[in-house]
């Protein structure tokens, strides 16, 4: 008796094993306006480039989080309520193959057949089934001047060993994975390294020869490096107390100097430190694309708290003056004795 009770314990849980994968298989033609989602997984077929929760930064939907679980169980507290769309999950799903597409994986596969819906609760629960599928690996990198040249060997002789390392340091190597982002980087990587030396009006472009059906990425980026600049002009607009001077002796740099792009920022954090501003901001206005460059500050003062006024004479400075503020030190003008 009990070896035949045992059977049928046996053929009963076969059966229900049976029956729960395909309850769940199909249950999305059941779900209505007042469905939520009680929670979001992945399950990976192959390979698992990322972790679930950068992936689920790419989705619309959102799910109960522990949190809401415990605010369920709190009095007077209202859980959170996250409804099901199934529109959104379907737009969801489109995000999740582009975001894959940008990283490199052209050929992913997301189904999500596995979902399951608790009718008595009206809560779905969604299972994203993800194939990634084989990704882009660099096959060539190169980088040209605009008439299609190596550049290494069109820039100043000076620069080229120092370009070499810089380029060897950042560039993609070949048989690495192709993601948009490390390119758009390298782009503006190699655009900074000509404007922190000398090369104002730099401009940078790439291209990516995708081929799918072998998986493989050809990338050129072409450097129109333009003449190398110096500092020519600094423009101070927004100040009203304190002088153009006594801004300019804040910079790393004067005129005549070498331009640097770095340098230009460096100027802007020194300016900003000043206690009397409160916006300090540099760009490079409109201007010819040729070896001078005006540099331009536009700042906004901070309202002064109380005034001191100094005064002085010696025989080599002669009569000078300082006014400063709680806020700054505004400027000092020496007359020249005579």
């Amino acid at each position: 008796m009990k070896r035949g009770r045992c059977r049928i314990g046996i053929v009963v849980a076969l059966l229900l094993g049976l029956v729960r994968p395909l309850m769940a298989q199909a249950p999305l033609w059941l779900v209505n306006e007042r469905t939520t989602i009680r929670a979001i997984s992945f399950r990976f077929v192959d390979t698992k480039s990322f972790e679930e929760d950068q992936l689920r930064e790419q989705m619309v939907l959102r799910a109960l989080s522990w949190w809401d679980r415990v605010k369920g169980w709190l009095p007077f507290v209202s859980p959170a309520r996250y409804p099901f769309d199934p529109i959104e999950l379907a737009r969801d799903v489109v995000r999740l193959r582009r975001f894959y597409a940008r990283n490199g994986f052209l050929h992913t596969e997301i189904t999500y057949p596995a979902s399951q819906l608790d009718t008595v609760r009206n809560q779905i629960h969604i299972v994203l089934s993800i194939r990634e599928g084989p990704p882009l690996i660099i096959q060539d990198v190169g980088f040209f001047d605009p008439e299609g040249r190596y550049l290494v060997t069109t820039l100043d002789p000076g620069l080229q060993e120092r370009w070499r390392r810089f380029r060897d340091q950042i560039a993609f190597r070949v048989g690495d994975r192709y993601t948009e982002a490390r390119r758009v980087e390298i782009q503006d990587a190699v655009l900074n390294w000509f404007r922190d030396r000398g090369y104002a009006f730099a401009r940078v472009r790439s291209d990516a020869r995708i081929d799918s059906t072998v998986n493989t990425v050809d990338l050129r980026f072409v450097v129109d490096t333009g003449p190398r600049g110096y500092f020519s002009e600094i423009q101070i607009e927004g100040n009203r107390r304190v002088s153009d001077r006594a801004l300019r002796r804040e910079l790393p740099f004067k005129e005549g100097d070498l331009f640097s792009q770095r340098k230009v920022v460096e100027g802007q954090r020194q300016l900003f430190g000043l206690e009397i501003l409160r916006v300090a901001l540099a760009d490079i206005p409109p201007q010819p694309r040729d070896s001078t460059v005006t540099v331009r500050y536009r700042v906004a003062e901070s309202a002064l708290r109380f005034l001191v006024l100094q005064g002085g004479f010696g025989r080599s400075e002669g009569l000078g003056a300082e006014c400063a503020g709680r806020t700054a030190t505004f400027w000092a003008m020496p007359a020249r004795s005579r």
